[in-house]
């Protein structure tokens, strides 16, 4: 139950890869706003960012 309350998926579980970190209520581990950091899935992610 902390685990839960605390934020913290189980992969598998809570997401998959189906789901991407906006569905697993990890999005803020995305760092969108940095654009000199490369990222190859950068502007699919900005296209699911809620």
């Amino acid at each position: 139950m902390l685990r839960i309350e605390g934020g913290l998926t189980l992969t598998g579980h809570e997401f998959d890869n189906q789901s991407g970190p906006f569905e697993a209520g990890i999005g803020l581990t995305v760092p969108l706003t940095f654009k000199a950091m490369p990222c190859s899935g950068r502007e699919a992610l900005e296209r699911r960012k809620p």
